[in-house]
């Protein structure tokens, strides 16, 4: 579970800044391109963050709960 959400995590991050960097605007929303990007970033971060964290709760879990059961 670990490798997994170790994995997701550096996909995720490199999806997002895949995708923040083809963002290109046009016009008058130009000048709203900088701050839509860096949102998006922050928004793939938080999410690969999240789901790092949430891959770690649950290795700690079937830990414990494999530890309760193997060791009685």
């Amino acid at each position: 579970m670990l490798i997994f959400g170790m994995l997701a995590f550096i996909a995720i991050l490199t999806f997002g800044a895949y995708q923040v960097s083809e963002l290109t605007m046009v016009g008058p929303a130009k000048c709203i391109e900088i701050p839509l990007k860096q949102m998006f970033a922050k928004r793939y971060e938080a999410l690969a963050f999240m789901t790092l964290f949430s891959s770690i709760v649950t290795a700690v879990r079937w830990y414990m709960k494999d530890r309760k059961r193997l060791l009685g």
